[in-house]
This record gives structure tokens, C-alpha cells and sequence, in this order.
């Protein structure tokens, strides 16, 4: 997955939308920031970025049983975090 850090932007998943004009050129992409000016939350609410918040947005395949997709996520940002930091995260099963 590439990753693209930025010092500071509206929102990311604006930034992700922007590059994805064409489906069958997907990529897997990470964009991260340190600063979230016009984040976005669920149903178009605002997303306040606060200091030594994680701010980022990406994109990824579905898993091919889509009901599995969000499990698959959490063991990806868990993987990708603890690459990040000497402290060991865990993820917490339902």
C-alpha cells in the first residue's frame, strides 16, 4: 500500500476521491496528516482534528466475503500500527 503524508489538508477522503477517477486503476493508498482542517465524520458531520489525533483515510479492496471486510481492516491498522511503535497494540475481539 502506498502511503502519502501530508502536513495538512481539508480532508482526507476528499484528497483519496480526488485520485480515484478511474476504478480500474485502483490502487491500495494511505493518507495521513497532521493537521485535518475539514474532516468529515459519519453522515456529513464534522470530524474536529485535535493534537496527536490519527487523521487519515484509505482505500482497499473489499475482502471477496464482504462481511469479513471490516474484520480485515482492524487487523490491517493493528498490523500497521504496531510497525509504527515499540509498544505492542492488540486487537480486541467482538
Amino acid at each position: 500500500m502506498k502511503h502519502e503524508h501530508l502536513k495538512q489538508i481539508g480532508s482526507t477522503q476528499d484528497f483519496i476521491k480526488s485520485l480515484i477517477s478511474d476504478p480500474k486503476t485502483f490502487k491500495p493508498l494511505l493518507v495521513s496528516t497532521d493537521m485535518q482542517t475539514k474532516g468529515k465524520g459519519r453522515q456529513e458531520s464534522t470530524w474536529i482534528h485535535h493534537d496527536n489525533s490519527l487523521a487519515f483515510s484509505f482505500t482497499l479492496r473489499p475482502h471477496h466475503i464482504v462481511t469479513l471486510t471490516s474484520l480485515e481492516i482492524a487487523v490491517l491498522l493493528v498490523k500497521g500500527l504496531n510497525s509504527l511503535t515499540t509498544q505492542e497494540i492488540y486487537l480486541k475481539w467482538p
